[in-house]
């Protein structure tokens, strides 16, 4: 998302307008957070940024006020026929993103299925033809104007946890924006002036958040090297001629495919679109008790490659019949075996943008995520070497970068999962990055834009493999702007933090993790926040914080709950504007917070031998039945060496230490002692 600083146009000539492409986080694309390397320019509707002759809606984090799903919570609504907002182009562009919200027509007891309205697209005040696929019309049709649709937008939620959601009796209202995408007949050029005008007659308004532009070049059937084949039906018999084809790369030419099956791709196959602006599969079953699952592509089988295409369906919700037991499809599910990729595809309106068991050595890489109802991508149980980089995350309903070692049947843990280079934006429920479980995570170059609720969670409420004892977690390079929530407004109607390592219903200990060098700028609620629920007996070991900047928070830089257990350990974290910096409520003898710096690699956990013993009584600690001569250390919780001592000829060693949580090693025996 590039933004720059821009003088507010409204009602200026089309020849004055200055309103251009955004770079607000142009510093965050120089130090490489986020997509930083993303092909589109983004023109913001907002003041200052644009030029209009309506008023901008004003910056609101009400949940009433539709502008508090928009990026910096700011947008502008075209009520009138003739409403307008344009921008001048910075460089030639011939396809399009729009980001929107029209009305939905639901009632207290009848389902939403959207509304629909019309924009012109003028180009130097001359009007544009645009490619568009839409919902109803079976193929990619040459329009004189841009049909906006809400049918996959507005869902509503009580508050009330354990329910899937509501119909709009539901107070608590999310996803009120969806995006359309297109192609410009004749191309923008670099410094022409462009603009989005309402051309129906009626008085509902059309929000415009802001327009994204690009280059789309397609990819040739002639481009493509090694056995292919070329796919010239509608989309229904798709799933025959992959088969038939398998080893091979299928080649979908541009063109909008309806798909009634989820597709599933063998060994050792390519499914190889145009590209994103020209390939469309559509998962066209209905929405219903018999075909809600038949949607978005799957495999288990190796080295499979999927590029260049747009997944889309009927699907406007997250389970069908508000049942959690009836989820209708990811955009990718299974595993994809080893050494897949999946590459240049959008993904919109699933469940999921993609979830993910048992994949080793799986590359994600320059795909957009967005307007799903659950999880951006959860690289879940049983993946290892798994790599997810260059990615757009935005108005999805879970959690955007999700690493869960979940539990089928049993629990697997994931292993090795790299996110890198990735951009999260206007997530409504959940967080930008989330980790559930896990060994040796590496998180970094990230970022995290407007979330409705937290900005990254280390959690252990979901049952699964627990986070490593062996392993550190890393988190490093990652700004988040905006996270946590005003108050109790989260979908659940609780308070969220920007960045949360939570133990409430913990089912594990959150331990293990270090994270450096990140910003958190202007959270809505505390920056940082340990919490867990009453009498848990999970606690925190081995958290380090280290080189954090916070830069305004309405409620506390580090807030520590009370009945938070176990330690944590931070150095060089730097407050500004939080309204206290550090407000520590833990009882002193079960949690200790250290200011000091972290210990590199040091991972330790409770174990036991048999013939190995420690005792504790007023601070002194003795330690028995250890080889002689042998080393005996111990540790705190947060792997830091506090003493080491020599055992004697009889296997004794002894210590005198302050009250707290300690490891004692001795070879490969690690001890867990509290007093």
């Amino acid at each position: 998302m590039r933004k720059i600083t821009l003088f507010f146009a409204a009602m200026m000539t089309a020849g004055a307008l200055c309103a251009q492409a955004d770079k607000t986080y142009q510093r965050e694309d120089e130090r490489q957070r986020g997509y930083y390397n993303r092909p589109w320019l983004r023109y913001e509707a907002e003041t200052d940024k644009c030029e209009t002759n309506v008023e901008v809606l004003p910056l609101s984090t009400t949940n009433a006020h539709i502008q508090s799903e928009a990026t910096n919570q700011m947008a502008v609504d075209l009520v009138e026929k003739g409403d307008y907002v344009a921008w001048t182009a910075d460089s030639a562009a011939n396809a399009m993103t729009i980001r929107f919200s029209l009305p939905d027509n639901a009632t207290a007891l009848d389902e939403g299925t959207g509304t629909t309205g019309t924009l012109g697209l003028y180009v130097n005040g001359v009007k544009m033809n645009v490619w568009q696929a839409t919902r109803n019309v079976d193929t990619v049709a040459l329009r004189d104007d841009i049909l906006l649709d809400s049918y996959w937008a507005w869902q509503y939620f009580s508050g009330t946890k354990g329910v899937a959601y509501e119909t709009k009796s539901g107070s608590v209202l999310r996803m009120r924006f969806d995006e359309v995408i297109l192609r410009i007949q004749n191309e923008i050029p670099a410094g022409a002036t462009f603009k989005l005008v309402k051309e129906d007659e009626n008085s509902k308004p059309y929000t415009i958040d802001f327009v994204e532009l690009e280059q789309a070049q397609p990819v040739a059937f002639e481009s493509i090297v090694g056995e292919k084949v070329k796919y010239t039906g509608d989309g229904v018999d798709l799933q025959a001629f992959v088969n038939d084809n398998a080893g091979k790369t299928v080649y979908l030419p541009e063109g909008k495919y309806n798909v009634p099956v989820r597709l599933s791709i063998p060994a050792n196959t390519t499914l190889q679109g145009a590209g994103i602006f020209f390939t469309e599969i559509f998962f066209s079953a209905p929405f219903d008790a018999s075909n809600y699952a038949k949607r978005g592509l799957t495999s288990n089988s190796s080295n499979v490659k999927v590029d260049g295409m747009y997944l889309n369906g009927t699907q406007n919700q997250r389970y069908f019949d508000r049942n959690q037991n009836k989820q209708p499809g990811k955009g990718f599910n299974g595993s994809f075996g080893s050494n897949s990729v999946i590459s240049n595809v959008l993904v919109q309106h699933f469940e999921c943008g993609a979830w993910l068991t048992d994949a080793e050595g799986l590359t994600i890489k320059h795909c957009r995520f967005r307007n799903n109802y659950a999880d951006g991508t959860n690289v879940a149980g049983g993946c290892k070497d798994v790599t997810v980089e260059y990615v757009s995350y935005r108005n999805n309903g879970d959690d955007d970068m999700a690493s869960w070692s979940s539990k089928q049947g049993r629990p697997k843990l994931a292993e090795n999962v790299m996110y890198r280079y990735n951009t999260s934006e206007c997530n409504w429920r959940a967080s930008g990055i989330g980790m559930f479980g896990g060994k040796g995570h590496n998180i970094n170059h990230c970022l995290v834009l407007d979330p409705i609720e937290g900005g990254v969670r280390f959690d252990a409420k979901f049952k699964g493999a627990p986070f490593d004892e062996s392993e550190m977690m890393i988190m490093s390079d990652v700004s988040v702007y905006r996270a946590g929530t005003v108050g109790n407004t989260s979908t659940w109607k609780n308070t969220v933090p920007a960045f949360w390592f939570s133990l409430v219903d913990a089912k594990y200990d959150v331990r293990n993790i270090k994270v450096e060098n990140v910003d958190l700028y202007d959270s809505r609620n505390s920056a940082i926040l340990f919490s867990t629920s009453p009498s848990s007996t999970f606690e925190f070991s081995n958290i380090c914080l280290e080189n954090i900047n916070i830069h305004n928070a309405s409620a506390y830089g580090l807030y520590v709950k009370t009945g938070v257990k176990g330690g944590a350990n931070y150095y060089n974290v730097n407050f500004e504007g939080c309204s206290l910096d550090i407000k520590n409520d833990a009882y002193p003898e079960e949690f200790r917070l250290y200011n000091e710096p972290c210990a590199a690699d040091a991972v330790f956990v409770p174990a036991s031998d048999g013939s190995f013993a420690v005792s504790a009584e007023n601070g002194y600690v003795e330690v028995s039945g250890a080889a002689a001569g042998t080393e005996v250390a111990v540790y705190n919780m947060l792997g830091q060496k506090v003493s080491q001592k020599t055992a004697s000829t009889e296997g004794t060693a002894a210590f005198s230490l302050n009250a707290g949580a300690y490891v004692v090693v001795s070879g490969n025996i690690r001890v867990k002692i509290v007093f």
